[in-house]
């Protein structure tokens, strides 16, 4: 009896861990996709005003 129950704890466990693992790689997945589409107001709101060098790089 042990031995189901202790066995069913670990499935649980892996279910629980992949359903994390997988809401926080579409959150990260979303971050960058919204990164990449407005990476100049991302970028003038975390530096502030850019010279006018460092304005193509980024």
């Amino acid at each position: 009896m042990r031995i189901i129950f202790f066995n069913f704890l670990e499935k649980g466990v892996e279910m629980v861990t992949t359903v994390a693992l997988t809401i926080i790689g579409c959150v990260l997945i979303l971050f960058g996709i919204i990164f990449n589409l407005i990476q100049k107001q991302i970028n003038q709101k975390l530096m502030g005003d850019l010279t006018e060098e460092a304005s193509p790089v980024s």
